[in-house]
């Protein structure tokens, strides 16, 4: 593993390192202009290391959303690291760094993953980012953090969960090589198909820590299946729907695996899964993980899935 402090920032291979970077090495490059855009004024940060290049804009608060927000603003203004120049600075450029992992790993252009976003403090309602642009509600985010935090979730494994909910946005906003490559000229289907990419991701790098899509979702989304909701916006259907997905792929790569692994939930059977996988075998895994994903954007597919989750829960009570 590299020593991060053996390099100045972008002398190393930064997609290599295992850590993320400190807000030191991220203030060593970083650069502010101003930069204004639909009669909007913002401050604009650059990071560059070595070919990696990410940028965030940071949205002016009018004196509207400021009196509105004051206390949460405050808070996270308070509440940021030494050398950080904004709250949760840190947290977001080690995001959008991980995008060009991330785009490695799924073999799409990360041009068509978050290379940028804008730090919005004017929201402060249960969305953290914007499906149809690149915006992170600011005080969202915060909340989502402070969250995460208080289930144990390190720095890292904060990082992390972003970084998948910004993977999840962009498979919302349909980029060229992300539907050609990864969806194979599907489209996305409602929550289902970037909650599934979402929760590939964690499996791949074997992240079973704090995050908004978890076991527990999966079983509120088997309650609403019980009770007739529908998959197209329900983030806690689709999550379960998800789970079944990807351990369906999972229990045909390796049926010798999944054979002795008797869990409740399918979300929690695909991490023990993934987690025994010896080192030889881990070649088949992105594979099965990628067509889980495509399986999302079938409809059928997941009406089947329904379906049988809504039968699995009748037989449960």
């Amino acid at each position: 593993m590299p020593n991060p402090e053996s390099h100045e920032p972008g002398q190393e291979n930064l997609l290599d390192r295992e850590t993320p970077l400190t807000i030191e090495e991220i203030s060593q490059v970083r650069s502010k202009s101003p930069f204004s855009q639909f009669d909007r004024s913002y401050k604009k940060m650059d990071y560059h290391f070595g070919d990696v290049s990410i940028s965030i804009l940071r949205q002016s608060i009018s004196p509207e959303d400021f009196e509105k927000n004051k206390d949460k603003i405050l808070a996270l203004h308070d509440g940021r690291e030494n050398a950080e120049s904004f709250g949760h600075e840190t947290l977001l450029v080690n995001a959008l760094i991980e995008q060009n992992r991330i785009a490695k790993m799924f073999g799409v252009d990360s041009k068509d993953l978050w290379s940028s976003c804008v730090a919005d403090y004017s929201h402060s309602g249960k969305a953290m980012m914007d499906n149809m642009g690149d915006n992170v509600y600011m005080l969202s985010l915060d909340e989502h953090v402070k969250k995460l935090e208080k289930d144990g979730a390190t720095n890292e494994q904060v990082i992390i969960e972003i970084a998948g909910q910004m993977f999840h946005e962009s498979i919302h906003q349909n980029e060229p090589t992300v539907r050609k490559e990864l969806l194979r000229g599907k489209a996305s289907l409602g929550e289902l198909t970037p909650i599934t990419a979402q929760l590939a991701y964690y499996l791949a790098i074997g992240y079973t820590g704090p995050k908004g899509y978890d076991a527990y979702s999966c079983s509120l989304g088997i309650e609403d299946i019980k009770k007739g909701k529908d998959l197209e916006k329900n983030h806690e259907i689709a999550t379960s729907v998800s789970a079944e997905l990807l351990l369906e792929q999972l229990k045909s790569v390796y049926p010798d695996i999944a054979e002795g692994v008797d869990i409740k939930s399918s979300l929690d059977a695909c991490e023990t899964i993934v987690v025994a996988i010896p080192p030889e075998r881990r070649r088949f895994l992105m594979p099965a993980l990628k067509e889980a994903i495509l399986q999302s954007t079938d409809e059928k597919k997941s009406t089947e899935v329904v379906k049988r989750l809504k039968q699995k829960g009748k037989k449960q009570k």
